[in-house]
């Protein structure tokens, strides 16, 4: 009790007045200890690198501001040359434009676009360029984003997801023979530019929005998706060289400068290297169609032909590995060689194999087949594609080998 005594007779031989400054100074010295992040600027000589690539010289294209709801937007028609671009970023700077994301048209515009005018000139936002102002696709635009709360920054580790989606799309493109692509990050994923010259027109637009389909369906994850509202041609992207500023720049989730990309080229592989990664996605099963059947796996079959081979396509009425509902989504590839390979466009189910199937459903009543390019093994897999299995009442398996187009010369090799 004597201690609860003094400690109220030494609090109030302290007025309340000392009390709160003391208390304001303490606060105010926490404050300036907590670090505040210094506002990023546009690197515009990174800018102007990324415009260089994107519009041709002396062509006419739109930088603008998507504003937040009660501020003013910004935009400036610029005609791709040095005068007139530095005129408009001296005009963005003069308006403090420069600390934000700016964003821009990705395809030439029109020069009789009746939205444009004042080259360079920084005005609020009236008409915008529109789909009708654009007369042809240059660039195929592809926008992955990693999957976050809406208006907020990635963490450091969600723009990996984006990374990964776009290292499995270009390297599947590149197989098909797509050219390199302008690579960029964008402050929290990734954008792509591929090189086109196509119409822009209704019919371009949905090739282009159906391909983006297409892609989302094959290589978006839970971690990362690919945006399939970019195909219009009035379409913009970001001003590669500028901040990403969504929400509260946080040390959880930091704002970051968004910049070019050194195109990621792998060294071509050798065809022996190349043969040997195809050999790990294939194996060779005699008869696919035996095997589906013992298991009852449903299955619908075509045909498609190419350089005279003919592919047997057995799409799957349900995923190996993913749980119903999902009609037919993945197949089974056949040639008549045996070469078997499996597709599945669930974005969980990319890495599955043929092998994966195997591993699920063992072959049975079928002897393996060698894959390799050996010739020996070649003229084994054709006297194995035709032996049959014959199983008796007692269960008991006869092996039946017929030797159909089989040469006795065949035969002495093996």
């Amino acid at each position: 009790m004597n201690n609860n005594n003094y400690e109220m007779d030494a609090l109030s031989a302290v007025s309340m007045e000392d009390l709160n400054a003391a208390l304001a100074a303490g606060n105010t010295e926490e404050q300036a200890a907590t670090p505040v992040p210094a506002p990023l600027t546009c690197n515009w000589e990174e800018a102007k690198k990324a415009i260089s690539i994107l519009i041709p010289d002396g062509k006419l294209f739109e930088i603008r501001t998507i504003p937040k709801e009660g501020e003013t937007g910004w935009r400036v028609c610029v005609k791709n040359t040095p005068e007139d671009l530095d005129t408009a970023i001296s005009g963005l700077i003069e308006k403090g434009l420069d600390r934000i994301p700016l964003y821009m048209t990705l395809h030439e515009v029109q020069q009789d676009a009746m939205c444009l005018h004042d080259y360079g000139k920084v005005q609020q936002s009236g008409c915008c360029v529109k789909d009708k102002d654009i007369d042809h696709y240059q660039w195929l635009y592809i926008d992955i984003d990693p999957k976050r709360p809406s208006g907020m920054q990635a963490t450091d580790d969600e723009p990996e997801h984006a990374e990964t989606v776009e290292d499995q799309l270009t390297e599947y493109l590149r197989n098909n023979e797509f050219p390199d692509p302008i690579n960029a990050f964008t402050g929290n994923g990734r954008a792509i530019y591929y090189s086109i010259n196509m119409p822009a027109d209704a019919e371009h637009q949905q090739l282009i929005k159906g391909f983006l389909n297409a892609l989302r369906n094959k290589f978006s994850t839970e971690g990362a998706d690919i945006d399939t509202t970019v195909s219009n041609p009035a379409r913009i992207t970001k001003v590669i060289g500028c901040p990403s500023c969504k929400g509260e720049d946080i040390p959880e989730r930091p704002y970051r400068m968004s910049k070019l990309l050194t195109p990621k080229r792998e060294p071509k592989k050798t065809k022996k290297e190349q043969k040997a990664d195809e050999r790990k996605k294939t194996a060779m099963i005699a008869d696919v169609k035996s095997w589906l059947d013992h298991y009852n796996i449903g299955y619908r079959e075509s045909t498609s032909q190419k350089d005279g081979k003919t592919t047997y396509k057995y799409e799957l009425e349900d995923c190996p590995f993913n749980a119903p509902p999902n009609k037919y989504c993945s197949a089974i590839f056949w040639e008549s060689n045996g070469k078997t390979t499996f597709n599945c466009f669930h974005n969980g189910c990319q890495e599955y194999t043929i092998h994966d199937v195997l591993n699920k459903y063992p072959l049975v009543n079928q002897i393996p087949l060698f894959n390799g390019d050996d010739p020996k093994m070649e003229i084994y897999n054709e006297i194995v594609k035709s032996c049959k299995f014959l199983v008796s009442q007692d269960n008991r398996r006869f092996l039946l080998p017929t030797f159909v187009g089989i040469t006795k010369e065949q035969l002495k090799i093996m």
